[in-house]
């Protein structure tokens, strides 16, 4: 995911904050408004985190999700209600391109290390062309919001009122630069079908960013429109202490 998704300019995300904030403190270096992925974890690497600047909280993993809650900043410390539990955390690292926690509940404490979420661009120095089949790819919308995740044959689709639905499915070329994953999965009343139509072109998730894919989601009667990255999660760069 690096060239991937995101990024509000600062001075954007600094006014927008203090808009909505009132005279709330400011929070250090943005890290909101940002899709990180989770290198360093108790549970192990994959989960993706965002810090919406109103004060949303969204966790997606494949194990379940996403989990949405609430996060506030009081000048030294971050809250997140996350699952219903009340966590502070501590950031003890905050770069573009470093973010660590230290959450605590109770007696308990464990650290997060993310990176920004970031994909895989192809290299348009060749002729060779972008290979779905090859690539994690992760979709994701607002209204509501959504993930889709497809790795090669299977797939997950999440949002809040449906939890985690899983299918299984191929991807086939459409036209130039444009792909269709059609998948299906088993119910009680018969086969429900999904389909991600996948086109390399920008998109913007959000303003002042903009992503290398384009996203139609499709399911039932009903569909959504979004954007997508693709590539693995990027390994931990930690900031050179040296400096």
């Amino acid at each position: 995911m690096r060239r991937l998704l995101v990024f509000c300019t600062i001075s954007v995300l600094a006014l927008a904050c203090s808009r909505q904030r009132g005279n709330e403190p400011a929070t250090p270096i943005s890290f909101t408004n940002r899709v990180w992925a989770v290198v360093e974890s108790p549970g192990g690497p994959g989960d993706l985190y965002v810090f919406l600047s109103e004060g949303t909280f969204i966790r997606a993993s494949e194990g379940g999700g996403p989990d949405v809650g609430k996060w506030s900043w009081d000048g030294k410390q971050l809250t997140v209600l996350w699952s219903t539990l009340p966590y502070t955390a501590d950031i003890d690292s905050l770069t573009d391109s470093y973010f660590k926690l230290t959450f605590h509940l109770v007696s308990r404490s464990f650290d997060v290390a993310l990176v920004p979420a970031a994909p895989s661009m192809p290299d348009t120095t060749h002729t060779a062309e972008f290979e779905p089949t090859e690539a994690l790819v992760n979709a994701s919308g607002e209204n509501p919001a959504w993930i889709f995740s497809v790795r090669n044959d299977r797939a997950m689709f999440r949002t809040a009122m449906y939890g985690t639905l899983r299918y299984e499915g191929e991807w086939a070329a459409e036209e130039p630069n444009a792909w269709e994953w059609d998948g299906h999965r088993q119910t009680a009343t018969g086969v429900e079908r999904i389909s991600l139509d996948l086109r390399q072109e920008g998109c913007t998730p959000y303003p002042g960013v903009e992503v290398p894919f384009s996203a139609v989601l499709s399911r039932g009667e009903s569909s959504w429109r979004g954007c997508a990255v693709t590539g693995p999660l990027p390994r931990i760069v930690k900031p050179d202490s040296t400096k």
